[in-house]
């Protein structure tokens, strides 16, 4: 609808400030955090349909994984999204990567210091322990003290709000647990699912999957499991693990409590909460033509008549983050994305290379050309050719999605299948706008 109409309509949701003050427990995480939240505050209340802003002195001991599980698990909050501010944890998560792009082409916004929230809310960061949610209400929140020797019929530790440092901790109460001669009781399934394939692989190289192997529990393959909240009680990692050995509910402050710091803090992984080395990261704002208007970066916006057909490359200068055009040529550096990312429908060109050789020359922040007249990706010297449809020549030829619109505003989808890419003469016979003379392939 909105390639035809040049329209689309979107509501921009009020913000409300969740303010974090006061320091958790040794061992209280993200999903504790967050489970807190949710008893204080219920769901579909403060958050129904508003953006959630996490803030406060108090996120100095949340760590970047307690951070994912809180701001993941505000969808049960009742919030369209969750974000925190960076601050100097955030800047030296980022700073770990591998990749020399991740750590230079960050960018760190904060709200204005007048910044208007619909609500603010205070949460004591102190007052939150293991707690259980009862199913099937995210909101219906306990302690765990409330529901100790509860039987269940299962244990399960996964999900996409189970971070590393959760699986971590809960590998570390089993293995204290096991230390003090506690064994797996028969009945139940237990079972474990990290979240990805490298947090599998750094719980392997850590020997943490032989303890939850020990401990009864089957390891699933990395990725979605049985999603959170959608079968029983929702609690963190450890307080699973620590029940897990009776199949009753039990409170895992004791085996926590018994942990050593030495060898919890050495197995550690990138997303748990260490010592940072940075100060505040330096803060930009954003640009104003991201409000003001489209594409020239001085916010007045592009008018419309600047748009040449015969030479849309030439109807403003380069913008900021978008591959350069010159002539009938686009240049741009190559990014690789890796096998847990869905790339089918990720670019607008529809190009496709089977040659294995493109993919061996195609590294990481390499220089790239697309050829749209000889039809040829040049990379590493080699050409490799492929081929684009009808449609895409066209919007190649209009200099893009807004340049055209800009040429022929809520009519772009008649001037597409126009021959003549004029809407002087009005549509034709073949149907609305389209030419019996010139066909249009998707």
């Amino acid at each position: 609808m909105a390639l035809v109409t040049g329209e689309i309509w979107f509501k921009v949701p009020e913000c409300v400030n969740i303010r974090f003050e006061g320091k958790p427990a040794r061992g209280i995480g993200g999903k504790d955090v967050i489970l807190y939240v949710l008893q204080q505050l219920k769901r579909n209340t403060v958050a129904a349909d508003r953006v959630v802003e996490y803030t406060g002195p108090g996120l100095q001991y949340l760590s970047p994984d307690a951070r994912f599980a809180i701001a993941n698990m505000t969808t049960e909050f009742g919030g369209i999204t969750g974000v925190f501010v960076p601050d100097a944890i955030t800047q030296d998560f980022i700073q770990s990567r591998k990749l020399p792009k991740h750590k230079k082409d960050s960018h760190y916004f904060r709200p204005d210091e007048d910044a208007e929230y619909a609500e603010t809310c205070v949460i004591d960061l102190a007052k939150a322990q293991s707690f259980i949610a009862k199913y099937p209400n995210p909101d219906d929140v306990v302690p765990v003290s409330e529901m100790t020797n509860t039987v269940l019929d299962g244990c399960f530790i996964g999900a996409c709000t189970t971070a590393e440092e959760d699986l971590v901790l809960g590998a570390l109460v089993l293995e204290q647990g096991l230390k003090n001669g506690m064994r797996p009781v028969q009945k139940g399934k237990r079972k474990v699912v990290p979240g990805s394939r490298p947090i599998l692989d750094m719980l392997q190289k850590t020997g943490l999957t032989a303890v939850y192997e020990e401990a009864g529990f089957e390891i699933g393959l990395p990725g979605c499991s049985y999603c959170v909240g959608s079968i029983g009680n929702l609690a963190s990692a450890a307080t699973v693990a620590a029940s897990s050995f009776s199949m009753s509910i039990t409170d895992p402050q004791p085996l926590i409590d018994m942990i050593d710091s030495g060898r919890w803090d050495a197995i550690k992984g990138r997303g748990s909460l260490k010592p940072w080395t940075s100060s505040e990261p330096l803060y930009v704002d954003p640009p104003e033509c991201a409000t003001e208007g489209l594409g020239t970066g001085d916010g007045k916006g592009v008018d419309a008549e600047s748009v040449s057909l015969e030479h849309p490359d030439q109807a403003t200068g380069p913008t900021p983050g978008v591959p350069e055009r010159t002539g009938d040529c686009i240049k741009g550096k190559i990014q690789r994305l890796g096998d847990f990312v869905d790339t089918d429908a990720v670019s607008l060109l529809g190009i496709t290379i089977t040659n294995q050789r493109f993919f061996d020359l195609a590294l990481d922040g390499y220089d790239l050309s697309v050829d749209l007249v000889k039809n040829v990706v040049v990379v590493g010297g080699q050409e490799f050719s492929f081929s684009l449809s009808k449609m895409e020549k066209e919007l190649i030829g209009l200099g893009g999605i807004t340049p055209g619109f800009m040429r022929f505003g809520k009519q772009l989808f008649q001037g597409l299948c126009s021959s003549s890419r004029s809407l002087a003469a009005g549509p034709k016979e073949g149907g609305a706008g389209c030419s019996t003379g010139k066909a249009l392939e998707w």
